[in-house]
């Protein structure tokens, strides 16, 4: 007979979940996304010790920042467009909010 690879356990409490407005679980975010007024932005730098192409590192960027947009949008109603840039001699992904 083999041993279960889980024990079932009873009489564990669920710890609380501090959660938002919406029910959604609350995390702060380490992009500054929520404290963007219109017209402002920041500059989201690529991590040069990642070894995957900058293209890629640039691709998953933008995806990672769109789906935090939309969230935020879905919200708060506020609308962010992104742009790969080149300054100062390195990539990144800069953020700006619209409305």
């Amino acid at each position: 007979m083999t041993e279960e690879p889980y024990k079932i356990e009873s009489g564990i409490p669920i710890p609380p979940i501090a959660a938002g407005k919406d029910g959604m679980q609350k995390r702060g975010s380490r992009y500054p996304i929520e404290k963007l007024r219109v017209g402002d932005s920041f500059l989201y730098l690529i991590d040069e010790s990642d070894p995957r192409s900058e293209l890629d590192k640039l691709r998953l960027a933008q995806s990672r920042f769109g789906v935090l947009a939309l969230r935020v949008k879905r919200r708060t109603g506020r609308l962010f467009t992104t742009q790969r840039v080149r300054e100062s001699g390195k990539w990144g992904l800069r953020v700006w909010r619209l409305a």
